[in-house]
């Protein structure tokens, strides 16, 4: 007995139902991977924003014994240390995300460095009243003290707090 297909259906109409099928759960399955990689990186950013605490701080104490002087010299240099370069590739990864491969969108780079400058401008503000309060700041009289303070906000950076959004721009 010769094979039929159901009633209604063609040979071609199963074939097309089930490549249908078939990239709908691709499609799901693919969103799932990137879920699953967006929430990889989002824990290790947490993981390594606690590292760069750790950068700025003595894990192991400021004592004087070997263990703590070796033991944070180590934890900072072949640990700790891999936390900047992993926000440098995050942030190139998340913008780079936003575009297609074979072209560059400059429309995206300059609304991403907008923000960035903005921020660091906004944050070399609240800084202001720090750094005019400090000796450090007062160079000569106050015309020479405010040009070094710009052109150190422009080429160089205002508070070395703020180095690494200087960095992302350039």
């Amino acid at each position: 007995a010769a094979a039929t297909a159901p009633a209604g259906r063609t040979g071609f109409a199963v074939v097309l139902g089930a490549v249908v099928w078939i990239a709908n759960n691709l499609f799901s399955f693919f969103n799932c991977i990137i879920y699953v990689f967006n929430l990889i990186i989002e824990m290790n950013k947490f993981i390594f924003a606690i590292f760069v605490i750790g950068i700025h701080t003595h894990v192991l104490g400021q004592g004087t014994s070997d263990f703590a002087i070796d033991g944070n010299f180590y934890l900072r240099t072949c640990l700790f240390n891999m936390a900047v370069p992993f926000f440098f590739i995050c942030s190139g990864f998340f913008l780079f995300r936003k575009m297609n491969v074979r072209e560059i969108n400059f429309s995206i780079v300059w609304s991403y460095l907008k923000r960035i400058i903005i921020m660091y401008v906004i944050w070399s503000l609240i800084y202001l009243p720090f750094i005019v309060t400090s000796d450090e700041f007062w160079v000569g009289n106050f015309l020479i003290s405010m040009a070094t303070f710009i052109y150190n906000s422009l080429f160089k950076f205002s508070t070395v707090h703020l180095w690494y959004l200087v960095s992302l721009v350039f």
